[in-house]
């Protein structure tokens, strides 16, 4: 849901992940570079001291992944990582639709230096690169806002998506996880992290993609999503203006490639992307699995 109070610095950053748990959570995070390591981790606000748990009691931090696995945040000076619930071990057929997203963000306010901005984007990377990483995003706000605005009045216009009973903004919006990602196109914008998965799922034009960005970069196989495409569609943050128009046309068009439950139930088994789609798309059905 867009929100007017955000500051026009504000940039969203996001990361999608497959398989997650917890141990590999925790490996990432203890493994960015130097001075950019969280001090602590704490669960919700209010955060007193008492709660909290410190990364530099490596053991400690181990010995209590059965409470961070429920979803918190990891605290540093400049920086903090929010994420949600990550298996301790994958332990259920589609265990990887039962977590939410990574997000990174700035402790200081109106981040408009180079050097914090840098520092995020730094941790954003790192963690893209930790794991099997479906889609990811840098977007500033205002950008995302506009996309969001377009694509909803498109879905307030098209009958097919009646089913889904929510704010068309709501919808639109970035998703929180792997499970809504596969029927609902993620974003693009300023620096994007595509998998083959993602691009197959939404019948991306990597060419007219290509000609939009102003670099686009092979990352590197995922474990499981393909390869993973790096795409910069402007030099700075604030340049979003000049690209916006076609970012938001092929957000559109991708919205057009949005599963749908009468698609998937018409579909060949061979051609169904995910095993027990109903168990996460019908509510109603949600717990009966």
């Amino acid at each position: 849901m867009i929100n007017e109070h955000i500051p026009d610095e504000y940039t969203r950053m996001r990361v999608i992940v497959k398989n997650p748990t917890v141990d590999r959570l925790l490996e990432a995070v203890m493994s960015l570079p130097e001075g950019l390591v969280p001090e602590y981790w704490f669960q919700l606000e209010p955060r007193p001291k008492s709660k909290r748990i410190y990364l530099a009691e490596s053991k400690a931090v181990f010995d209590q992944k059965a409470t961070i696995s429920s979803g918190g945040f990891f605290n540093h000076k400049k920086i903090w990582i929010t994420h949600g619930d990550f298996r301790i071990e994958e332990t259920r057929e589609n265990s990887n639709f039962f977590t939410n997203d990574l997000g990174v963000g700035s402790n200081i306010n109106n981040c408009r230096d180079e050097e914090d901005i840098g520092a995020l984007l730094r941790v954003h990377d790192h963690l893209i690169r930790a794991f099997d990483t479906y889609y990811a995003c840098a977007i500033p706000y205002r950008a995302l806002e506009q996309i969001v605005k377009a694509r909803a009045r498109a879905l307030e216009t098209d009958p097919p998506f009646e089913m889904f009973a929510l704010d068309p903004e709501q919808f639109t919006d970035q998703p929180f996880n792997y499970a809504e990602a596969k029927h609902s196109f993620p974003m693009m914008g300023w620096i994007t992290y595509l998998s083959q998965e993602c691009i197959d799922d939404y019948a991306l034009d990597m060419d007219r993609i290509r000609a939009v960005a102003q670099k686009v970069e092979e990352v590197g196989p995922t474990k499981s999503a393909g390869m993973l495409f790096r795409i910069q569609f402007h030099e700075g943050r604030d340049d979003w203006q000049e690209t916006l128009p076609a970012i938001t046309q092929m957000c559109l068009e991708a919205d057009q490639h949005r599963y749908k439950l009468g698609e998937y139930r018409e579909r060949p088994p061979e051609e169904r992307s995910v095993d027990g789609w109903h168990t996460w798309l019908l509510p109603d059905e949600w717990w009966k699995s």
